[in-house]
């Protein structure tokens, strides 16, 4: 960037005036829509303390101002987005290596062993910065949260039920907030709140008592290589709510629903729980690995179900000709059941 007198200046994309410079084109030259963050927002800085505030708070005006050009600028949004976490993230960091002294950060035990392994001079000792349990993703962060997961199995025992939650990006609440032209993946924010909502409504309904009394529960949300977030939950169920193997097969089902009893779940199942096809049939799967499907699918038919020798069970599976069903499925212009 070249300055008034003629010099050059480099800007990295976590500094504060750096937003006009790549987001100018989404504004159209209007001068009561410009994305500049910082420059009209010091009052609000003050206000909110913390740039993750601020940029909710901007984010909400910059809407109500810019009607749909910002949400309609697809990968430029996404941009934007991350530029604004890591501005977020960088201030964190920043406040972390100013407070250090606060943190008493000299205590830590990691930062003492170094000093005796060093011969006991702390001048060798490379300036590092500690980072305690309150940053989120940090070392000591994880090892916290790991520590309480285990603290429920210690007090709980084992996890009775795992359940996974994953975004549908066909979901209504998605489909009908989008703009004309547009994807679910150009609305990562979107996608975001309503996976949020529909994770607090599961949670709510699991501690109501939807699959039984629930005396601990713990989840993990992670996003997938596509960006679509997904939630990892483990219950604890009370004595008198536990699953038994014999009641598996009341639980949880591996077989194909019938359409014409419940045509609802059949779509749904077929929709979007059926893996593959993948081995033989189709070797160039993304899930194959040395010639082998890595989730070891086709799965076996089982007429009773099995508890096998590695903790997961063999639910029960019926054929065609015991009664099962079965679909067609399309795999370059073949047709296969």
């Amino acid at each position: 960037m070249k300055e008034l007198d003629g010099r050059c200046k480099e800007m990295i994309r976590v500094d504060k005036a750096a937003n006009k410079l790549p987001y100018h084109i989404i504004v159209l030259d209007r001068k009561d829509c410009e994305l500049d963050l910082d420059r009209k927002c010091l009052s609000l800085k003050m206000q909110f303390k913390n740039f993750k505030r601020l940029y909710l708070k901007k984010l909400i005006l910059q809407f109500q101002k810019l009607g749909t050009y910002l949400l309609q600028a697809r990968k430029l949004f996404q941009l934007y987005l991350v530029d604004a976490y890591a501005k977020i993230e960088s201030e964190r960091l920043q406040f972390l290596i100013r407070e250090q002294n606060r943190l008493r950060a000299d205590n830590y035990q990691n930062l003492k062993d170094t000093v005796v392994v060093r011969d006991g001079d702390p001048m060798k000792v490379c300036q590092q910065v500690i980072l305690p349990a309150t940053y989120c993703g940090g070392p000591r962060y994880m090892f916290e949260k790991q520590q309480d997961a285990m603290a429920y199995v210690r007090k709980c025992g084992c996890p009775d039920m795992f359940i996974t939650v994953t975004t549908n990006p066909n979901w209504k609440e998605i489909t009908d907030h989008l703009l004309e032209r547009q994807h679910p993946h150009d609305r990562p924010e979107l996608l975001v709140r309503v996976f949020r909502l529909k994770l607090k409504q599961t949670m709510h309904t699991f501690k109501n008592g939807c699959v039984g009394s629930v005396d601990a529960w713990l989840y993990n949300i992670e996003f997938q290589k596509r960006g679509l977030p997904h939630a990892h939950i483990l219950l604890w169920m009370s004595r008198d709510s536990k699953i038994h193997p014999c009641m598996i097969d009341a639980a949880v089902s591996a077989e194909i629903p019938d359409k014409n009893q419940d045509t609802e779940l059949f779509i749904m199942v077929t929709s979007h729980m059926v893996h593959g096809p993948c081995g033989a049939l189709n070797p160039n799967a993304p899930c194959m690995k040395d010639g082998k499907c890595s989730k070891q699918f086709p799965k076996p038919f089982v007429k009773d179900m099995e508890m096998g020798t590695d903790s997961y069970p063999k639910y029960h599976r019926k054929d065609v000709q015991s009664g099962g069903n079965c679909i067609v499925k399309k795999l370059v212009g073949q047709n296969i059941p």
